[in-house]
């Protein structure tokens, strides 16, 4: 006779999409954004992973996963942003908190300290947390690993807009820079010192454009045409 599994015995990614799948539904019915709700359940359970991964084993810089080895992407534009001689004033500086996905992190604004949901805008990395599983795919995870690997809580980025500030998920889209961006970034700018151009020429994330927000849209292409 087979035994029922509580919900203790379930993996934390399985209780973590119960959750999701079943606040978003009760929300939906009244009419009411489960954006907020689902933030509040993924921080929740990425907290309680962070305390669980610190104390497990450690190979060097490397996780016992073996995904991606810590690196600083960064540190890695550093010297490509010290080029930048005319930078642009209007540009939001900001610290961040944790990675999401291959393209969506929390951070806190420093001029109010306000904590904010950032989707980068014009690129697309594959699903990793959807709470739609089947929409999850194995690339998704290796996007989503690799940028937690590479950007780390209190790292100070930039943030430039488009035509429309958020989204219907009421999330902020924004152009992440990894140093003070140029006025008026080049093809190459983008390429080096912007997260989202970064990504989609390392691979992780493809161009894709939604209007009116598509300022950088022949920039991204022309990007991965490249590589």
């Amino acid at each position: 006779m087979k035994q029922k599994r509580s919900i203790q015995s379930l993996s934390r990614k399985t209780q973590k999409k119960l959750l999701i799948i079943g606040v978003t539904c009760i929300l939906g019915l009244f009419g009411i954004n489960s954006q907020p709700a689902q933030d509040f359940i993924n921080e929740y359970f990425d907290t309680v992973s962070a305390e669980v991964s610190s104390s497990s084993e450690v190979r060097g810089n490397e996780s016992v996963s073996g995904e991606f080895e810590t690196f600083s992407l960064v540190a890695d534009a550093a010297q490509y942003a010290k080029q930048v001689t005319n930078p642009d004033t209007q540009s939001e500086e900001c610290q961040v908190l944790r990675v999401v996905d291959g393209d969506t992190l929390i951070v806190r604004l420093n001029k109010n300290k306000q904590q904010v949901r950032i989707r980068l805008i014009g690129i697309d990395a594959p699903e990793s947390v959807h709470p739609d599983a089947a929409r999850n795919s194995a690339k998704g995870k290796t996007a989503s690993e690799h940028l937690k690997a590479g950007l780390h809580k209190g790292d100070k980025v930039y943030l430039t807009y488009d035509k429309e500030k958020t989204d219907k998920y009421q999330r902020t889209l924004a152009y992440v820079w990894l140093g003070l961006p140029p006025e008026n970034p080049t093809e190459e700018d983008v390429e080096h010192l912007m997260l989202n151009g970064i990504l989609v020429a390392e691979g992780y994330a493809k161009p894709k454009a939604f209007k009116p927000n598509t300022h950088f849209k022949s920039t991204f292409e022309a990007i991965a045409r490249k590589h």
